[in-house]
């Protein structure tokens, strides 16, 4: 796969093995009423048609951290994922949510104290989120935190039997012992699953419990009116041939003419771009415009350095007016100056995809060769980014997917027609 070195410069060189930390500094949060029992087991109704459904996702957090980051981990698209079916099960009448259950833990690296104000926090950052999402009722929220989720822990160890002095590491766990498992600090097992075990504990489990009434019927039925329909009279009309009018068809010149063009609209963020189109039938020309651009905005933390690509096929209605399709091909290196930067994934994933357009172009008045062209299109470009901290040589936060549908061709063009050249072709 080809790669642009050049949109990748020093200061985006990166540590992609974060050292993980031993000690946990985090503030104590606002103290939240949690029940003394969290029962995750559905309840079914009995004798009735309700069917009681459930929907759940699990969300990650850094090490000594409760801020929720849906770039961590693919938190973001799990959670929209479940948004979307819990919203569209809210749409029908039928579906009533009775329960959402929250369940927070942490990693034993800290204090039992430290760990106890943290997985806290994390089931409070949680239900902030939820309040900012959905419209429910505090009094269907169950919710619940732990120091150690000893059998999630359990189950994590047994599924990998590479964990050092694993038979020992199972006794401490299902004895909930946790003086036995802080003195493994320090070894080669207490390494290991710092590193494999402990970053799937630092996590909050949400579940959406929902029951389904299959008594509930929608009234579909109509009742009938009596339509009364009126007929005109009938004129005669002499037979006769309407000739259909012929389509506008384009000047000599313009049907043969190329130009080699600019997006102007791009120039603002430090992006240049060169294009060139021609003409190959009476109606239809084809085209590509390449950006290009290793620059900073100015400073490190704001970039847009990109290499695209945009080829096009175009149907002229008019000398003016066109209609066409598009594709792009683009790789990346984006920053806001916001807390992370945005690059294609492993420098070598380039954003794809395609669409359609429409657009007019005229010459400049009393020009023969200069003028502009307006453009806007929309389609379809899958996405797989890495997602770094913007800072000097920032590690890796994580790598997201996501389909963007939308605006993908928008421009104010500056061209410069060739018709001369053509000219002096045909006269040799």
């Amino acid at each position: 796969m080809f790669s642009a070195p050049a949109l990748y410069s020093q200061e985006d060189t990166l540590d992609v093995s974060p050292a993980a930390a031993d000690t946990l500094n985090v503030p104590a949060p606002e103290t939240i009423v949690i029940p003394d029992i969290l029962d995750f087991e559905p309840m079914y109704e009995k004798d009735t048609l309700t069917v009681i459904q459930r929907d759940s996702v699990r969300v990650y957090f850094r090490v000594g951290k409760s801020v929720f980051q849906p770039a961590y981990e693919n938190n973001g698209p799990r959670l929209r994922d479940v948004a979307a079916r819990v919203r569209t099960a809210r749409r029908s009448d039928m579906v009533t949510i009775d329960r959402i259950s929250i369940l927070a833990s942490s990693s034993p690296e800290g204090s039992m104290e430290l760990n106890e104000k943290l997985a806290n926090a994390r089931a409070k950052a949680i239900v902030d989120y939820l309040h900012k999402n959905y419209v429910f009722d505090d009094d269907i929220l169950d919710v619940q935190y732990e120091v150690l989720d000893w059998d999630r822990f359990l189950r994590l160890v047994e599924a990998d039997p590479n964990v050092p002095e694993r038979n020992n590491v199972l006794e401490i766990i299902k004895g909930k012992n946790w003086d036995a498992l802080n003195e493994l600090k320090g070894t080669a097992c207490w390494k290991y699953m710092l590193k494999n075990i402990y970053p799937g504990l630092r996590s909050t489990f949400a579940v959406f419990e929902y029951s389904i009434d299959l008594e509930t019927e929608m009234d579909l039925t109509v009742e009938p009116e009596e339509t009364i329909i009126e007929i005109p009279p009938v004129e005669k009309v002499e037979d006769k041939l309407i000739a259909p009018e012929p389509a506008a068809a384009l000047t000599p010149q313009r049907a043969r003419d190329a130009c080699i063009k600019t997006n102007l609209l791009m120039y603002p963020l430090l992006i240049p771009s060169i294009g060139y189109e021609f003409h190959f039938a009476d109606r239809w020309s084809a085209s590509v415009l390449v950006y290009y651009s290793a620059l900073n905005w100015f400073n490190i933390t704001t970039k847009f350095r990109v290499l695209g690509i945009q080829p096009e096929v175009r149907y002229w209605f008019t000398d003016h007016l066109f209609a066409g399709a598009n594709l792009t091909f683009g790789w990346y290196n984006i920053a806001w100056n916001g807390e992370y930067r945005y690059q294609d994934h492993k420098q070598s994933t380039p954003a794809y995809g395609g669409g359609i357009l429409g657009g007019y172009q005229t010459l400049f008045p009393k020009s023969k060769h200069w003028g502009f062209e307006l453009t806007l299109g929309a389609g379809v470009m899958p996405l797989h980014y890495d997602i770094y901290y913007n800072v000097y040589n920032g590690r890796l936060a994580g790598d997201e997917r996501y389909t963007y549908w939308g605006i993908d061709n928008a421009s104010i063009t500056l061209f410069y027609r060739l018709s001369n050249m053509h000219k002096r072709r045909n006269a040799k």
